[in-house]
């Protein structure tokens, strides 16, 4: 038995022995090291500055005018990916030490896929590039969620953001300060009109808020200050702000770079509402176009990609438009479940007479592209005539279709907003 465990013990020194050198010399391949992977699946290469997209590898493949979805890599691309990286390392180790201390930095550029997870790396901070998820004012954010604090926004404007910290006793001296804005008759009460035309006057401001935020990054990513922005200049600051370093940036101009799959897909989104915003068609942008890329949902023209937006995140089946089962995102197939699903779920419920009372207006099942459209516009007085609905209808107690000071004050959650009151409604989008 002793015989044969030493035998075993000196085939595999033996094979050790050699199989190294092999590897060295390139006869036998090294095992590849995987491919970064993002959120969702393998991450891949994407439009870099310049507009054209990469081949997947060297050998081949993929034409400058391919673009793979992530998770479409072939286990032959991910091998020699595997096998060029571990080249790639080695030959930066013997440079660097070839070369002495010279060359300090050299190892951190050897590899074409390095992960993002990378502690060592130090991300570049910048403030503003990315287009914002939220919209203010807006019922439905870009990621096709209810925008919880919309009630507050359109009836507060760009103000709505200093009544959560404050105790609720300033609070209701602030609140009685807009009701006398409100009360332009002076008759120490809000009528439907009244309320109508405040949301409008604050859903205006909050146009001019984003035109005016818009207008500040223009001068950060117009890195060149001519008064024009290039795909390239911002696709650089907007790589920067997602945390890719200098190193990763310079790989990904040349080709040699992937972003993480959440990257990769705001990156194509981006392009196609760069393309939208770019009105001559010359691929740049100046500033108000900017403006437009920045805050579609302020842009008559450029609300249609607002709609393509949400669609991309709810439409299962890719008709152009949402069933209820769709804007509640339950599986096609479990539709029937509905009713079953909703007695049990308020936020289902929810979202079931936001889409039969203030989308699906023609009631046939069917939120068609053209009421989307209608939904999402800021400047469709539906809106404000169905938030100054709401909020006459939970705070008018004696039912005269007039709100007084009082009945303001004692409803002061419903029209500053409650953080207690939303936060199931948060949790439940959160999971």
């Amino acid at each position: 038995m002793a015989n044969s465990l030493l035998y075993v013990t000196l085939l595999v020194l033996c094979f050790l022995w050699t199989y190294a050198p092999l590897v060295d010399s390139g006869i036998i391949p090294p095992k590849p090291r995987k491919i970064d992977e993002g959120l969702g699946g393998i991450a891949v290469r994407v439009i870099p500055p310049g507009g054209d997209a990469v081949q997947m590898n060297e050998g081949g493949g993929e034409g400058p005018d391919t673009i793979r979805k992530a998770g479409q890599l072939s286990d032959d691309d991910k091998n020699k990916a595997g096998e060029k990286d571990t080249k790639e390392k080695n030959e930066g180790k013997e440079k660097e030490g070839g070369e002495g201390g010279d060359n300090e930095g050299e190892s951190e550029q050897s590899s074409e896929y390095e992960s993002f997870d990378d502690k060592a790396d130090k991300k570049l901070k910048f403030e503003g590039a990315d287009p914002p998820e939220h919209w203010d004012g807006i019922r439905l954010e870009r990621n096709g969620k209810i925008n919880t604090d919309v009630e507050q926004e359109l009836f507060l404007g760009p103000d709505h953001e200093d009544f959560e910290s404050v105790p609720e006793e300033v609070g209701k001296k602030k609140l009685m300060e807009i009701f006398k804005q409100i009360d332009t008759s002076g008759d120490a009460q809000l009528s439907m009109e009244e309320l109508i035309q405040w949301i409008t006057l604050k859903t205006e401001e909050h146009f001019r808020e984003a035109m005016e935020a818009s207008k500040a990054v223009f001068p950060k990513v117009d890195t060149d200050s001519d008064g024009k922005l290039t795909w390239d200049e911002y696709t650089l600051q907007f790589l920067k702000q997602r945390g890719y370093n200098k190193n990763k940036i310079d790989k990904f101009v040349q080709g040699k770079q992937v972003l993480q799959e959440h990257d990769e897909e705001d990156n194509a989104i981006y392009r196609d509402r760069w393309m939208t915003a770019d009105e001559n068609d010359d691929d740049i942008l100046v500033q108000d176009e900017f403006i437009s890329f920045m805050h579609p949902e302020h842009s008559q023209r450029m609300l249609s990609i607002v709609v393509e937006e949400i669609l991309h995140e709810l439409d299962q089946n890719g008709d152009k438009q949402l069933t209820l089962a769709e804007f509640v995102s339950v599986p096609m197939d479990r539709e029937e479940d509905l009713a079953k699903m909703e007695k049990e779920d308020d936020w289902i419920r929810g979202r079931r007479e936001e889409f039969e009372t203030r989308i699906d207006l023609d009631k046939d099942g069917v939120a068609t592209f053209i009421e989307l459209k209608a939904y999402m516009d800021p400047k469709n007085k539906q809106h404000a005539e169905g938030e100054a609905r709401h909020l006459m209808g939970v705070a008018d107690d004696n039912a005269d279709h007039l709100l007084s000071a009082k009945e303001v004050l004692n409803n002061y959650y419903v029209f500053i907003g409650s953080k207690i009151y939303d936060f199931a409604r948060n949790l439940h989008d959160e999971f």
